[in-house]
């Protein structure tokens, strides 16, 4: 073993991804550490500012070994450390058949009872994934809500039976306690439960339950939300199982048993699923034009189709009153568009132009009918829209959100869930804000960072957010099924059945994602900050400079 290496994020050296075209990433990390090898080399400490209540993270490299390696950390008293070998992905473009591999999945590789983490793995499927000439452990460290000293060290060892090279972090535990709730949500969007497809044959409905609880914890601990919308997106059918079964018609409509539903979400929203106690930040209901009353009514019987929505809704809210549902924002959500497979004449996802607009418009004001008299639940109506304030849609000017007068007809939405693309206009920003000042909630879509991204890329697009009044992110799809497969733009964590787990798997993105949105939740407390001072904290080149810098803002002890 050659040497260690032991490093936080660091904004000036892309630790993931490239530094230009042609470079892969061991090269660049290669080049970069024989220029600092002194600085890196086994007496090294590594400090980290860390809040109670929060979740730090670093990375250990390990060089060029060959034999076994052991890796030796002692328990530490009020802070939890979980480790994670960072397995590599192979990503394909058109000039590169082969593909260029790089660190993505965090595979959990905990310390055995005396704390030692082993290398190499005894198991084929995780060693072909690593690469022995640059092999690197990802650490996080839980830290208790109270009862720690200002600072905490963290001896590290690592022996490979011929030398010993010690290392050491150094926790700085300042104040106040980061909160549990965040203010920034990220919405981590599914399309029904397609996470559990390759476990359908084999479990019956109450270990796939069991399955889909490691989903939603896996995005409740890194400050996101998974969302499933429960109905298919297109047709409208509700899938089964993700909402109550219905009987009955006009006035008569009812539900017939809300046991298995409450069995399967009720941990989510009263908090006794997750660690800390607290429930789900948001989810869909299942309300859509063909759910619970059917769309041929829509026009034919308006009364009856109006009257099931409002049966429906009155039997929603009072049950979740009933179990103390309160803590959750519980959204309706229409996502069809015209097709074959079914008769709505609006794109209702994306709108597209005036008669769009009109359509949702339509079901905003039966939620607000059927929702809004009904008191003691946060309900709201959300929309998806992918053009907003854009100078043209498509290339057709008469499809242009403002044009066609998109943002009166849709004045009475709650949530705005708006593309990124749409939202590098300065005029759309200038109308997202206002749109707060009505109250309304802005997220935008479609952010999730690459594969291939800098760490400074992930943290700035979410400051960026924050500083712009936004209220959140979506990250429109959150599963990868195949882990060799896409640039990693349209999920965010991985199946872990390809490693035999029944769970999923975290990429260091989402552990990127999180870091960053612990920051948004201190920043919070800071009050109003300059976009200079903002560019300050994301350009500075450790992330140990960039938390001093936000608590230099708090006025905090450092």
């Amino acid at each position: 073993m050659k040497r260690i290496w032991l490093k936080m994020l660091i904004f000036a050296i892309p630790l993931l991804g490239n530094t230009q075209p042609g470079i892969r990433l061991y090269d660049a990390l290669h080049q970069i550490n024989e220029l600092d090898q002194q600085r890196w080399q086994g007496t090294d400490v590594l400090k980290i500012i860390a809040l109670p209540g929060e979740t730090v993270d670093f990375q250990l490299a390990l060089f060029d070994f060959k034999g076994p390696v052991q890796v030796q950390l002692p328990p530490v008293v009020g802070v939890e450390i979980n480790s994670f070998l960072e397995l590599q992905v192979t990503v394909r473009n058109k000039k590169t058949i082969e593909g260029n591999r790089y660190p993505d999945i965090l595979f959990p590789y905990p310390a055995d009872g005396r704390g030692r983490i082993v290398l190499p793995p005894a198991r084929p499927e995780i060693a072909s994934r690593l690469n022995f000439d640059f092999t690197v452990i990802w650490f996080d460290l839980r830290i208790a809500e109270s009862g720690l000293p200002e600072s905490v060290s963290i001896p590290i060892e690592v022996n490979d039976g011929k030398t010993i090279k010690q290392c050491r972090v150094e926790l700085l535990i300042r104040k106040p306690m980061l909160q549990k709730r965040t203010r920034f949500s990220v919405d981590f969007n599914e399309y029904g439960a397609k996470y559990l497809s390759p476990y359908l044959k084999t479990h019956n409905d109450y270990q796939l339950w069991k399955i889909e609880k490691e989903f939603y914890r896996l995005a409740h601990e890194h400050r996101g939300t998974l969302n499933v919308l429960p109905y298919k997106s297109q047709t409208g059918v509700v899938r089964e199982g993700m909402a109550p079964e219905i009987n009955g018609s006009g006035n008569d409509i009812y539900i017939v048993d809300w046991a298995p539903f409450d069995e399967r979400y009720g941990a989510y929203f009263d908090g006794s699923a997750f660690d800390d106690g607290q429930p789900i930040d948001h989810f869909y209901l299942p309300f859509n034009p063909n759910w619970p009353a059917q769309f041929d009514y829509f026009y034919l019987e308006t009364e009856r189709y109006q009257k099931e929505w409002r049966q429906i809704a009155n039997a929603y809210v009072r049950h979740f009153k009933q179990r103390g549902w309160n803590s959750t924002t519980f959204q309706v959500y229409m996502n069809q568009k015209p097709g074959a497979k079914n008769h709505i004449p609006w794109n209702l996802d994306e709108p597209k132009g005036r008669s769009d607009y009109l359509g949702l418009r339509g079901f905003c004001d039966l939620f607000e009918k059927s929702f809004l008299p009904l008191q003691g639940l946060d309900i709201r109506f959300r929309i998806d829209i992918s053009h907003f304030y854009c100078d043209k849609h498509r290339g057709n000017s008469r499809k242009d959100f403002e044009l066609n007068n998109g943002d009166e007809i849709l004045e009475p939405v709650h949530i705005w869930v708006i593309s990124d693309h749409s939202m590098k206009s300065l005029k759309a920003k200038e109308k997202a804000r206002y749109l707060k000042t009505k109250g309304r909630q802005v997220w935008k879509y479609g952010a999730t960072p690459k594969i291939k991204d800098r760490p400074a890329d992930v943290f700035t697009n979410m400051y960026l957010d924050w500083y712009h009044g936004f209220d959140g992110a979506m990250v429109w799809k959150s599963l990868c099924r195949e882990l060799d497969r896409g640039t990693g733009k349209n999920f965010i964590f991985y199946s872990g059945k390809e490693f035999g787990l029944e769970k999923p798997l975290a990429s260091i993105r989402m552990k990127l994602m999180r870091d960053a949105i612990q920051d948004l939740d201190i920043l919070v407390n800071v009050g109003e900050v300059s976009f200079l001072e903002l560019r300050k904290i994301f350009k500075l080149e450790t992330r140990l400079a960039q938390r001093r810098a936000i608590f230099e803002l708090l006025g905090g002890k450092q």
